[in-house]
């Protein structure tokens, strides 16, 4: 694509009035960049804020990632006009006034740079909870209209492939009348995410449902009969899934809490469900990669991942695949997966996040461990790019000594080796910008 930014790539989604038509035909980035902030005028200070803040990091990992000036373009409008007035107040301390559920330090966004299998560039997504001015009060409980109020107009601009048909569906059996999240206090949890994936093209959005947990109906039950009633064809694997997570004794510590699903044709789109343990060994994450055995040819994969796991988190040689990593009793502590529930397969992919946030010793020594890994695999060529931007997020301290930047690292297993993805925060409320 070329590097330019053309008249036609200065339309937005339902942009009002049609401002960003009049960008010129071939700017600059930083003249594009100097444009967008011209609109400030009809804008709130809480949205310059993140704009200010978040733009400016979406800017430096396209610009790490060598994305193509317009499509740099298109993604930061987009996130200028769309998403920065749904962000909620600006901090002001550090305590949030919506304690979203997305980050440790309650930052409503979160930002991810998957690697590329050969040496070739990464590919940057984010993450966010859209907070509304009602949120938390008793009009809006749970913080659930900003975002459907968003996907509304996304769905009204006429965005290319956008199916909302999911999201409403699980939307009613998670979170609806007659389900605990009904009935939850107001202020008590984040229940809807949204995740955006860049590049050249139309956004692609995902959809994520957290259910609130009642007496005698946990999130795997409420997510299952969700499943189910969607008419979706997932469930062989959803059934082996079921499976494990009741008899397998390791499997038995893996309790899911969210579902995740892309806002495409149901047919197209695939189902995730999130689910955490609080045991942390690695003979935990072997078993639960191989669905409790049942998935084989893994042996080479799984190897790799152990390398990983203990150069990202600093572990001694010889580190038994038995033992348990450092106590932690953060709400997050413990290790992540998700299960991917593609129609008609008869298992689960399945994804291990590497929770580096609490137990890697520092974001500089686990950034450090998965470019030793990176460069033995012949895949480190955007290695210097990405500790640039760990050093650049880690606000005043030194990444070397903070541990808070780099949330997971996330790995999948595909013809023996590991697909990976890193996982960055803005630490929005971190004491340093106070």
């Amino acid at each position: 694509m070329a590097s330019t930014i053309t008249q036609a790539q200065a339309s937005v989604v339902a942009e009002p009035q049609g401002l960003l038509a009049q960008v010129p035909a071939e700017p600059s980035m930083k003249a594009a960049i100097a444009y967008l902030t011209t609109l400030s005028s009809l804008r709130s200070e809480d949205s310059e804020w993140w704009w200010k803040v978040v733009g400016s990091h979406l800017q430096a990992l396209f610009n790490a990632a060598d994305y193509p000036l317009a499509d740099q373009f298109e993604a930061l409008r987009f996130f200028y006009n769309l998403l920065t007035p749904r962000l909620g107040v600006s901090p002001k301390g550090p305590e949030a006034a919506w304690k979203s559920f997305m980050t440790d330090d309650h930052s409503p966004v979160e930002y991810s740079w998957k690697w590329n299998s050969g040496g070739g560039a990464p590919e940057i997504r984010y993450s966010v909870e859209p907070i509304g001015r009602r949120a938390g009060s008793s009009a809006d409980p749970l913080n659930q209209e900003a975002t459907c109020d968003f996907l509304a107009r996304l769905r009204g601009g006429g965005l290319p492939g956008l199916d909302l048909e999911w999201f409403e569906h699980f939307k009613r059996g998670l979170l609806g009348p007659g389900t605990p999240a009904s009935k939850a206090a107001a202020g008590s949890q984040s229940t809807l995410f949204l995740a955006f994936e860049v590049g050249a093209g139309p956004v692609g959005v995902k959809a994520y449902f957290i259910p609130v947990e009642g007496p005698g109906n946990s999130a795997m039950n409420q997510i299952s009969r969700a499943v189910a009633s969607a008419g979706c064809p997932s469930l062989a694997a959803i059934s082996r899934l079921h499976g494990f997570l009741r008899n397998d004794p390791l499997g038995r510590t893996v309790k899911p809490f969210m579902l995740g699903i892309d806002c495409v044709s149901p047919a197209e789109s695939r189902i995730k469900i999130y689910s955490r343990s609080r045991a942390t060994s690695f003979e935990l994450v072997r078993r639960v990669m191989s669905v409790g055995g049942l998935r084989k040819d893994v042996a080479e994969a799984e190897e790799e991942l152990r390398r990983l796991w203990g150069l990202v988190l600093g572990l001694e040689e010889g580190f038994a695949a038995q033992s348990e990593l450092r106590g932690n009793a953060h709400e997050t502590a413990g290790v992540l997966f998700y299960f991917d529930v593609a129609a008609k397969a008869a298992l689960p992919d399945v994804k291990v996040y590497i929770p580096v946030r609490h137990y890697a010793k520092s974001d500089g020594a686990a950034a450090e461990g998965l470019v030793a890994y990176l460069e033995g695999q012949g895949r480190g060529g955007y290695a210097r790019q990405y500790l640039e931007m760990v050093e650049m997020l880690a606000t005043k301290e030194d990444a070397g000594g903070s541990s808070g930047v780099q949330t997971y690292i996330s790995c999948a297993y595909k013809k023996g080796k590991l697909v990976i993805t890193s996982y960055l925060t803005p630490q929005c409320y971190h004491p340093s910008r106070f």
